[in-house]
């Protein structure tokens, strides 16, 4: 994002996605059934970055390192913006730690709030994201773990941000490579 950009938003959203592709949705504080992203205004001296992961961490009790700006449009404010970040989500138990209600929606819920077309806007932006590689699933791949092994494994799924790995060498379990690592998998023959 430009530096032009970034002085003009105003506020940011995250977008956390369960396996079952179900988002992690907050409601408004005063009404319990108009759900919408976490998110809220930046602080002063704050980045874009640190005011998604406050505002996650504030609402949700939620903390992420690995954010992924999908989106910035129009906020509320008139003339500011809004930036909308996907993070990915490694399996900490959300917890209310504001006043209304948590719970992991479909996207349809998200469109019916006070922010459905923010919301349309960044679930279009989010589907638009291309493939984070070009593996497939079934494909045979090996990668170099922490420990210096050779490991073995058969793509599962792979989406736009993770390939995650079924392994097939002597220690069976799975192995999520995000956008940033999957040059780590090479992919092997038949």
């Amino acid at each position: 994002m430009s530096e032009a950009v970034e002085s003009k938003v105003g506020a940011t959203c995250v977008v956390v996605l369960g396996e079952d592709g179900l988002v992690l949705a907050v409601s408004r504080k005063d009404d319990p059934r108009d759900f919408g992203l976490p998110g809220g205004k930046m602080e002063p001296g704050e980045t874009v970055e640190d005011c998604a992961r406050r505002e996650l961490e504030e609402e949700t009790g939620v903390y992420v390192q690995k954010l992924v700006s999908i989106f910035v449009g129009p906020a509320r404010t008139p003339g500011r913006l809004c930036e909308g970040f996907f993070a990915l989500y490694f399996g900490n138990a959300p917890r209310l730690r504001e006043r209304g209600a948590i719970g992991w929606v479909p996207w349809s819920v998200l469109f019916e709030g006070s922010f459905g077309d923010y919301n349309r806007k960044l679930k279009a932006a989010l589907d638009a994201r291309p493939i984070c590689s070009t593996l497939e699933p079934e494909d045979r791949v090996s990668y170099v773990d922490s420990m210096g092994n050779r490991r073995l494994g058969r793509v599962v799924r792979v989406t736009q941000f993770q390939v995650r790995v079924a392994l097939t060498d002597d220690t069976p379990g799975e192995c999520d490579f995000d956008y940033d690592e999957v040059d780590r998998l090479v992919k092997e023959g038949p």
